[in-house]
């Protein structure tokens, strides 16, 4: 959550390298969990 809060912090009307790195941790931690959420889950298939 820091890295969120980081990048709205440094969010302007020229947003800089800072933020776009903030903006990628947080995507990619909400991609890698939905990942292992759905690899984790069994298949109800008959």
């Amino acid at each position: 959550m820091s890295y969120a809060i980081e990048a709205m912090a440094h969010a302007d009307p020229d947003p800089g390298g800072e933020f776009w790195r903030d903006i990628l941790v947080v995507a990619g931690s909400a991609v890698l969990a939905l990942l292992l959420g759905a690899a984790t889950l069994r298949r109800r298939t008959p």
